[in-house]
């Protein structure tokens, strides 16, 4: 079976469970940790050993994670483990977020900016980002080199309405001309 059914129906299977017990949040901090633990090379090739026991393997993690990962977390991370499919959890937890924020209706959208947004030009974005009712949550980048205007960026679309892509634009129209 591919890598990419393997993410998709992991990411069914723990939304539909995230879903019937009202614990979106819980899955979403769950994931996030257990992404930021498997993209660390040791630790994926510990988890990965099949010299070790699945419980042995299972039991240094939940000591060495503490309470970060819930108790579903961490038989996740078993079924992972016993599946072989370790490598797939930072495409499952970035597909699970981007499911999870769909299903509750929140856009994540970075927008790089010249300077700091104000706050009124914050408020602004959300509002008109926002009008078809999705909650707004923007993630700021600040890049002088884009002289002016604005970049955002949500999931795979990009609007660049820098100074710097209009003036690219041009040299381009005048290098035709």
């Amino acid at each position: 079976m591919s890598s990419q059914v393997n993410v998709r129906r992991y990411t069914r299977g723990v939304l539909n469970f995230a879903q019937q017990n009202n614990d979106l949040e819980q899955w979403r901090h769950d994931l996030a940790a257990l992404k930021t633990l498997c993209e660390d090379g040791a630790i994926r090739f510990f988890l990965e050993d099949p010299r070790l026991a699945v419980d042995e393997r299972l039991d240094v993690v939940a000591k060495a994670v503490g309470d970060q990962i819930s108790a579903g977390g961490l038989e996740l991370l078993r079924v992972l483990v016993e599946d072989r499919a370790i490598r797939i959890v930072p495409q499952l937890a970035r597909q699970f977020l981007r499911e999870a924020d769909r299903i509750e209706g929140i856009a994540r959208v970075r927008v790089t900016t010249a300077e700091p947004l104000t706050e009124d030009l914050r408020v602004q974005l959300r509002r008109s980002l926002g009008r078809d009712g999705r909650t707004v949550i923007l993630d700021e980048a600040v890049d002088p080199d884009i002289v002016g205007g604005l970049i955002l960026r949500e999931e795979d679309r990009l609007l660049d309405l820098s100074v710097i892509a209009s003036l690219r634009a041009m040299e381009e129209q005048l290098a035709r001309v």
